[in-house]
C-alpha cells in the first residue's frame, strides 16, 4: 500500500506521516491511516482514483459495515493539547463513496472557522499542518 498504513504501525513510522490522533490509537483498534503524502499531493483536495482503490481494499479487509474517520493532524513543533478536537470526525459512515467524501471532508477541516482559530491562538502557520485521515470500525 503506497497510501496507506495500517492503524498498527502507526507509532513506527515518522509523526509526520499519520498524525497526532493515528499515535494516539495505534494498537488500540482495527484501522488505517491516509497519510499526509496524499493530502499535499491530491489535486484539488479530491481523492484520485489509485487512492480510493487503495481505500476500497482496506475497507474490505477490515470487515465492517460502517466506519468513524477522524482527521489526525501533524504539526512542525509541538501540537496544542485542543489540537485533535479542532478538525473533523464523522461516525458511521458506509460505502467507498461516502468514506472518500468524509476522508476529503477531514482535508477540508484544516480550513475551518475552528482550525483557524487554533493557529491563530497558537501562533501555527498553516502551511506547517498536514493532515491525515484515520479510519476505523465504527462504534456507533
Amino acid at each position: 500500500m503506497n497510501f496507506l498504513i495500517a492503524l498498527d504501525q502507526a507509532a513506527t513510522v515518522e509523526p509526520a506521516l499519520v498524525g497526532l490522533v493515528a499515535r494516539d490509537l495505534a494498537g488500540t483498534t482495527p484501522g488505517f491511516v491516509l497519510n499526509t503524502k496524499v493530502y499535499h499531493t491530491a489535486p484539488h483536495g479530491e481523492i484520485t482514483p489509485d487512492v480510493e482503490a487503495e481505500i476500497a481494499q482496506a475497507y474490505a479487509q477490515l470487515a465492517v459495515e460502517k466506519v468513524d474517520l477522524i482527521a489526525s493532524p501533524a504539526f512542525a513543533g509541538t501540537a496544542p493539547a485542543e489540537a485533535a478536537t479542532a478538525f473533523a470526525r464523522f461516525s458511521a459512515i458506509q460505502g467507498i463513496d461516502k468514506i472518500v467524501l468524509a476522508a476529503e471532508r477531514c482535508w477540508q477541516s484544516a480550513t475551518s472557522e475552528a482550525a483557524r482559530k487554533l493557529y491563530r491562538d497558537h501562533a501555527i502557520n498553516p502551511d506547517d499542518v498536514q493532515i491525515a485521515v484515520v479510519i476505523i470500525p465504527s462504534r456507533g
